[in-house]
């Protein structure tokens, strides 16, 4: 019985990580293929905009995500690939 209950707790956990981890992947991908062949002023603002996400405070940004997105799974993967996107696309 807590075998299973382990089991399933760890499903849904793997089920939360592996998916905002592709979402952040393809996200941080394709801006960082974008800047990367556009350059010039399009690099420098997506440059910018990766620079202020780093520095924020995580937890204040989990935060706010929380309350803006609201309670669920796909809040929850939308969020956390929202705050690792950056180190992909960098």
């Amino acid at each position: 019985d807590l075998m299973a209950r382990a089991g399933l707790g760890a499903q849904l956990s793997l089920l939360i990580g592996v998916s905002a981890a592709v979402v952040a992947t393809l996200v941080g991908s394709i801006v960082g293929l974008w800047a990367g062949l556009k350059g010039g002023w399009v690099d420098q603002l997506l440059v910018r905009l990766m620079d202020t996400l780093y520095s924020l405070p995580l937890l204040m940004v989990v935060i706010l995500l929380s309350l803006w997105l609201g309670r669920g799974i796909p809040s929850l993967i939308g969020g956390l690939a929202f705050l690792f996107w950056p180190d992909t696309a960098r």
